[in-house]
């Protein structure tokens, strides 16, 4: 789903830029360029938000504290939510991904479909950092989450007996999967990024509100400084067979 900052709830946006044409000739160049800036970034978050249900997803920004529930709207895959919460003032994230997969598991000598529920929580402290050079990149949430899915029930699958339940911490984690901070921290800017559109769509969204020039300036508002992960304090996955 392409979802898209709604300008709809107030003022045109080509009235604004009308409206912007009655300023004199040094004063609408500023604010046209500040227009095409702030398009740029409505532009960003309609990508940060294309695959996210926003009418189900929730976001509470009370800085220095944000908590966040997301809800992914893919075609065809099943549910895969994430909830989470971020303390910005001590640099502490906690994450938990919950993701429905069905798997062909072999039983006797009949290959059938099971449905199982994988969860992910994280415990990380972060800190900011100056970029240099290339930005982090965002990483690809569904598809973290589906390799990691996959490895974890690989591994404690048995073909003669139908996985149940698979319950593992950061040290056990780590002897399947080498954690990545870089992959990690690329998964966390994909989500935080996501939250903060998410803000600013509920914000610009809110009833009665009329759009005004002055809702494109304040974008700080709702933003996370480029970060890295520091230290991770806890890791915990769980795999069971719900059906």
């Amino acid at each position: 789903m392409n979802v898209k900052i709604d300008l709809a709830g107030g003022s045109n946006l080509e009235k604004i830029i009308l409206d912007a044409q009655k300023f004199d000739a040094g004063e609408n160049k500023k604010l046209k360029t500040s227009i095409l800036s702030d398009l740029k970034d409505i532009s960003e978050d309609s990508q940060n938000l294309r695959i996210i249900d926003v009418r189900s997803s929730t976001v509470a920004w009370q800085s220095p504290e944000i908590a966040f529930y997301l809800v992914y709207n893919f075609i065809g895959e099943p549910l895969f939510n994430v909830r989470g919460s971020v303390k910005k003032d001590c640099k502490f994230v906690e994450i938990n991904f919950l993701y429905e997969f069905d798997q062909e598991v072999l039983e006797n000598i009949d290959i059938i479909l099971k449905k199982f529920s994988f969860s992910l929580t994280l415990k990380a402290a972060y800190e900011e950092i100056i970029s240099q050079g290339e930005p982090l990149k965002k990483q690809d949430v569904l598809n973290f989450i589906q390799k990691v899915a996959q490895r974890v029930f690989d591994t404690f699958n048995d073909e003669k007996k139908t996985l149940k339940t698979v319950i593992m911490n950061k040290e056990e984690y780590e002897k399947i999967i080498a954690i990545d901070k870089i992959e990690l921290s690329e998964l966390l800017k994909s989500l935080l990024y996501a939250v903060s559109s998410l803000a600013r769509y509920k914000d610009l969204n809110k009833s009665g509100v009329q759009l005004k020039i002055t809702h494109f300036t304040d974008r700080k508002k709702y933003s996370f400084n480029d970060f890295i992960l520091k230290d991770i304090i806890s890791l915990d996955i769980e795999i069971n067979n719900i059906s």
